[in-house]
């Protein structure tokens, strides 16, 4: 439920923008295609189908050892991210551990078909997507895997994601830390994506939005007042990467210098989770399910022309 608005509102505002195409990618599933597909034409409106998939880390297993052999080891570092810290000497336990930070390690990634055969591939994929699926704060997450992905060259295009995609996920890291910050690796798995579907179908994505405050999630005490610092947005911390604390603004200028230095397509990608700004507040409440677990801050601009720099 990222988005608030129905598919007919979507339409309607994107035909009011002037736009002549639309395109929805919903989060591991293709439920409203078809709906896309017959309402887009009444506004005017040519349908662009795709999906944003949940893909598996490639790297899995390397992960998986790499944990095995910390734990082994005794590493400290990786006794402090265990959920539980406790069960360090416990090998059921830390495994089970190491299984979820591998689960929780997947990326985001864009798709859309070219042709009504990448369409059939995905309807076919749906149900062995679900049979992977992972369950994070209450979202059943269907997965998809590289090899998934791979026959479907010529018929599908690839963009390179928003920030936790596989090239953004990397370039910053994830907050818990399974995954570090690595601008080599990040650059890497450009070139995999880029590989998987040709230079001629891969997009270079940026974002015109900002991303510089982090909603950290609400903690009630026995009482049911919520802790201090928590249910809020919270300005990012700085770093030597984003001295302004806009980490949408950091990823959008490193996948710039690799658009230009492997000479690749730019498009400009909106993650639109509503319509218009009165939905915003029918949002927040679908988001957190009524007890404001998750939303998104204001943080759209009205223009991507100034936002950035290479």
């Amino acid at each position: 439920l990222d988005g608030a608005a129905t598919i007919s509102q979507l339409c309607k505002r994107t035909a009011e923008l002037g736009a002549t195409h639309i395109a929805i990618t919903e989060h591991g599933n293709l439920n409203s295609a078809i709906k896309l597909y017959t309402e887009s034409p009444k506004f005017g409106l040519k349908p662009i189908l795709g999906v944003e998939l949940y893909l598996a880390n490639p790297d899995a297993e390397y992960m998986r050892q790499k944990y095995i052999s910390a734990w082994k080891s005794k590493d400290a570092r990786f006794k402090s991210r265990l959920k539980d810290p406790w069960a360090f000497g416990n090998e059921e336990k830390v495994l089970a551990e190491i299984e979820r930070k591998i689960n929780d390690s997947y990326f985001h990634l864009t798709v859309h078909f070219k042709t009504y055969e990448a369409y059939q591939h995905f309807c076919r994929l749906s149900p062995k997507m679900n049979d992977r699926a992972i369950v994070k704060y209450g979202e059943v997450k269907p997965i998809a895997t590289i090899e998934d992905i791979s026959p479907l060259k010529g018929k599908i295009t690839i963009g390179s994601s928003c920030l936790v995609g596989m090239i953004g996920k990397t370039l910053l890291g994830s907050r818990d830390g399974i995954i570090e910050p690595n601008p080599i690796k990040a650059e890497e798995y450009y070139l995999l994506l880029r590989s998987i579907v040709g230079q001629d179908d891969f997009f270079v994505e940026i974002f015109p939005h900002k991303v510089t405050h982090d909603w950290i999630r609400p903690v009630y005490n026995t009482d049911g007042s919520k802790k201090e610092g928590t249910g809020i947005f919270r300005q990012n911390e700085c770093s030597p990467l984003w001295l302004d604390g806009d980490l949408q603004k950091y990823m959008n200028n490193f996948i710039l210098q690799m658009a230009k230095k492997y000479n690749d397509k730019i498009i400009v990608s909106l993650d639109s989770h509503y319509a218009t700004e009165s939905q915003k507040t029918t949002q927040d409440i679908r988001l957190g399910n009524g007890d404001e677990a998750w939303r998104f801050d204001r943080t759209y601009v009205n223009s991507a022309s100034s936002y950035w720099t290479i």
